[in-house]
């Protein structure tokens, strides 16, 4: 017994060893690409417009001025800009965004720990470290965590919710169903596309447990106490939406002109906001965007709510064209941008995501109580995917669902 209590220590030793080469490998090809993509490619400031509006919002937050860009009050859910603001609060609103940068480093190496908790989890060790090495260094996600965009944040949340949605499979604990519902809650506050995810999903897979005859009323309970957590987390923010606009709302005011950018006549599964001027004078604010109150601003998502469900009724071929080609954006080989249109980093995306695939096919085991876990993934991929059948498709926002498949691809174990 001595013997193979020490075999198992030196095998624990070892592991963690690992993991710690793994896991420091990861912060400084991030720590690298923040540098570089700071220096050489953003010259100290941002590429994507969405970037400057989570830049703004948390310099609002961080010198106590009114949560608001260009007037609007309910623009972008308040997770990442508090992140950022974070920072902004320590050094500084003037801070250099490479600190940002460097904090989005941070994330997706911690991104990479919880994708060897997920994978030992639920097929062990040496799945962990592969699941760790693998994420540490795929292009996709060293490429996004120096980006001023709430990707890497989210999968942090994302990936904190699927591990302890992972516990709740084990071990049934109610302690890991309200874990589960807080970082749900909290993804969406990053991501407000996330809200129905949850509800969704536990809905998905009791239909299963039904259909398996493995239901049980502990497992419904749990499903309660998640949603519960959820919606308790949301709150807050719904509630500061209702003192403000007079509406409970949940996610923002963003949801109509996002939906309009997919639903147009002119949409061909790219962004291209071109027709939102227009919309923003038809009710009185300024070209820009800029609006004087929050009537402006909930007249422009209403109305651009409306008017895409209005065309989507009239043009159903046309949307369903549009969905095919947002799916392709989403899981194409690489980047859409004209920016990433080179062999070297079409190459360096590509081979990686067709060997990442592969390996994943290759190591689907769905026996006993694994069916389970893969069915969850396997929904995470859907969701994502259906959400951008309806907006715009860019292998941005598959990026979530790829933690997901190192999980799938580190063994049949």
């Amino acid at each position: 017994m001595e013997s193979i209590s020490q075999e198992t220590k030196g095998e624990l030793r070892s592991a963690s060893c690992w993991l710690a080469i793994i896991i420091l490998i990861a912060f400084a090809v991030r720590l690298l690409a923040a540098i570089y993509w700071d220096v050489s490619y953003a010259h100290g400031g941002f590429v994507y417009g969405d970037s400057d509006g989570y830049w703004s919002l948390a310099q609002k937050i961080a010198s106590g001025q009114p949560y608001e860009y260009y007037g609007r009050q309910i623009f972008r859910m308040p997770g990442y800009p508090l992140f950022l603001a974070a920072i902004q609060t320590i050094f500084g609103t003037n801070v250099p965004i490479l600190y940002g940068r460097i904090a989005g480093a941070v994330l997706g190496t911690f991104c990479v720990w919880q994708t060897w908790i997920a994978a030992k989890l639920i097929k062990g060790e040496k799945a962990g470290l592969t699941a760790a090495a693998i994420a540490a260094v795929y292009p996709e996600f060293v490429l996004i965590s120096p980006m001023i965009l709430s990707e890497t944040l989210f999968s942090v949340f994302l990936l904190a919710q699927m591990n302890f949605w992972i516990r709740c499979f084990i071990s049934a604990r109610w302690q890991d169903a309200l874990w589960m519902g807080l970082f749900a809650g909290l993804a969406t506050l990053v991501k407000p596309g996330w809200i129905l995810f949850t509800p969704g999903a536990l809905a998905a897979i009791g239909l299963y447990r039904l259909w398996t005859k493995t239901a049980s009323r502990k497992l419904f309970l749990q499903s309660v106490i998640s949603i519960t957590v959820m919606l308790l987390v949301l709150t807050p923010w719904a509630y500061r939406n209702e003192r403000i606009s007079g509406r409970w709302i949940f996610t923002t005011l963003q949801g109509g002109p996002s939906l309009m950018d997919g639903l147009n006549p002119d949409a061909d599964g790219s962004s291209n906001m071109a027709f939102m001027p227009a919309v923003y004078e038809r009710f009185g604010a300024k070209a820009n965007g800029q609006v004087d109150n929050i009537e402006q601003e909930l007249q422009v998502n209403d109305y651009t709510r409306r008017a895409a469900w209005d065309w989507a009724a009239s043009n159903p071929g046309k949307v369903v064209r549009l969905a095919i080609v947002k799916m392709a954006r989403t899981w194409a080989l690489f980047p859409n941008q004209p920016g990433f249109s080179s062999f070297s980093i079409r190459a360096a995306i590509g081979v990686p995501y067709i060997l990442l695939w592969i390996f994943s096919i290759y190591s689907i085991n769905c026996s006993g109580q694994k069916t389970i876990f893969w069915l969850l993934f396997i929904l995470t991929a859907l969701y994502i995917s259906g959400i951008q059948s309806l907006f715009i498709g860019s292998i941005r926002y598959r990026l979530p669902a790829m933690w997901t498949l190192c999980i799938l691809a580190s063994g049949r174990k």
